[in-house]
């Protein structure tokens, strides 16, 4: 009847347990850069690993900020939302980086900035046909679920608006600012084709 309760569960969550919470975020967040950092030097140089750092601390604060503004729940799940798009992001600017390494060997005489408008312009059309078409997916976990699900997918939209432009105009402008009076072949030392060296 309409007088009849019945109690399925009752939580709390103490002030200690979101200190200690937050705590672990920034812990997570700042081993993730951390290595991805390292990552990034031992593959490419400093300038692109710092690029590419400065990119992911964008995306980590544009998504902390979102949730603050729209007074988000913080908890486990936005913290898998937040490691997720630094994932999603540093893959997006590998790419990009990967292509900035192949045009320096391919023009080397071309000044830094020549190089990189190159590699951004025959990536651009990769990265947002990527980004949409992962973002309908998300996009559809927005739609259909309820909840923490939801408040993921809108931490991951948000986070690949954030990631896409991070990518393309962050991380290659830090790249751009170090090497911009540079040549290509000052920026890199061409690996040769293991099939080229003659024994």
């Amino acid at each position: 009847g309409k007088d009849n309760i019945v109690v399925i569960g009752t939580d709390f969550v103490g002030s200690r347990f979101s200190t200690s919470l937050a705590k672990q975020a920034v812990q997570l967040v700042l081993g993730a850069l951390l290595l991805i950092f390292l990552y990034a030097m031992f593959r490419f140089r400093w300038d692109f690993a710092l690029g590419g750092i400065l990119a992911l601390l964008h995306d980590t604060l544009a998504i902390f900020a979102f949730i603050v503004w729209t007074r988000m729940e913080f908890n486990s799940i936005s913290i898998a939302a937040v490691l997720t798009i630094i994932g999603y992001s540093i893959n997006d600017t590998v790419v990009i980086f990967d292509r900035i390494r192949e045009n320096i060997s391919l023009h080397p005489k071309e000044m830094c900035t020549q190089i990189l408008d190159i590699s951004l312009s025959e990536v651009l059309g990769r990265t947002i046909i990527t980004t949409a078409t992962t973002m309908l997916a998300a996009l559809s976990l927005y739609i259909f679920t309820e909840g923490s699900m939801k408040d993921f997918a809108m931490c991951l939209i948000i986070g690949m608006l954030s990631g896409t432009y991070s990518s393309i105009y962050i991380a290659s402008a830090c790249i751009n600012f170090f090497s911009r009076k540079k040549k290509g072949e000052e920026m890199f030392v061409a690996k040769k084709d293991p099939a080229s060296v003659s024994i």
